[in-house]
């Protein structure tokens, strides 16, 4: 009986660790290569071991957006690519993070309420610590002026909210360097 004990612990264990998100984000420690949601205790390009990467470790994102459902699904996207998400729901709020924080990337929404993602990105330029850090913009509108605006403030990118999630992933890979 104190083995199917000791079995059931084992499936325990394997299933928390399937899910705890700090053991979905793990590099070999032969090649490097990053896995998220990689399940095995080995690469799959050249057979090394996997180890979990420590969350310091992993590439900090400050995701400036009001909308609850925006801060969702961009934050569930950016966790996904094995990232930290910092969430500011305004640009007020993201510039008082960014006193502690050096992201990796920033994610503005356009529109926002008390400080908007256009004027929180020409802080952001203006200020030397974040001349070079991607900022890409988040919008719902389609609306070619408002487009033009955002980019004479310098963003990195803009997105529209409603992109396929594989292509916004591959724009933020692309950021990131992942």
């Amino acid at each position: 009986m104190s083995q199917t004990g000791d079995s059931q612990s084992d499936l325990d264990t394997m299933f928390k660790s399937l899910h705890d998100e700090t053991s979905l984000i793990r590099r070999c420690s032969r090649c490097g290569t990053r896995f998220t949601n990689h399940i095995g205790p080995t690469c799959s390009e050249c057979g090394g071991a996997l180890e979990p990467i420590p969350e310091a470790n992993r590439p900090c994102v400050l995701l400036a957006a009001d909308a609850p459902l925006d801060q969702e699904k961009f934050s569930a996207l950016l966790r996904q690519l094995g990232c930290r998400v910092e969430v500011a729901e305004n640009g007020n709020v993201a510039l008082n993070k960014l006193e502690e924080l050096t992201p990796d990337l920033i994610v503005l929404d356009l529109l926002m309420p008390n400080k908007g993602g256009i004027e929180t990105l020409k802080i952001l330029r203006a200020d030397q610590r974040f001349f070079k850090t991607p900022i890409v913009m988040l919008t719902n509108k389609n609306d070619l002026r408002m487009i033009q605006a955002a980019l004479r403030g310098g963003p990195t990118d803009y997105l529209l909210k409603s992109s396929d999630p594989e292509q916004i992933k591959e724009r933020f890979r692309k950021y990131l360097n992942l």
